[in-house]
């Protein structure tokens, strides 16, 4: 005969109520879907206006670009000896030399270079006085 079944044998099943109904599994998969849309949107739209930055970004290069050849110009044409020889004479008031001079100096040059350290091209020996330890480890490095 028939068994009685009883609620501890069936706990998902209620009178009139499935847990995984169809219709929550149908507004499960429309959720799904319409998230999945909404992120596709959303990763659209961020890449777009990532485009429209970069080139934005890439116009004010370009003008940059054109402005410091257009400055490179002008003191390409401010430097000229001509330019400069004329504003010399029309705006200064200055002449050319008469009598050219060369004086011959029997001096010899100084054992030191009269320039500081940070202008001279040639590196400090480990030597000299003033050259930190660390320095000097430094220099040893190939990429230093």
């Amino acid at each position: 005969m028939g068994r009685a079944v009883s609620a501890i044998d069936r706990p998902f099943y209620r009178q009139g109520f499935r847990l995984w109904s169809l219709r929550r599994i149908l507004a499960l998969a429309f959720g799904a879907v319409a998230l999945v849309g909404l992120l596709q949107v959303i990763q659209t739209s961020d890449a777009t206006s990532t485009s429209y930055t970069i080139r934005r970004l890439e116009q004010e290069r370009q003008d940059w670009s054109a402005q410091v050849h257009s400055l490179e110009a002008e003191v390409a044409t401010l430097a000229s000896l001509d330019r400069v020889e004329r504003e010399a004479q029309g705006r200064l008031g200055m002449v050319p030399a008469e009598k050219v001079l060369y004086l011959q100096v029997d001096v010899p040059p100084p054992q030191q270079q009269l320039l500081p350290r940070r202008f001279s091209t040639s590196k400090p020996s480990v030597d000299e006085p003033g050259t930190s330890w660390w320095q000097a480890l430094l220099e040893l490095l190939p990429f230093y």
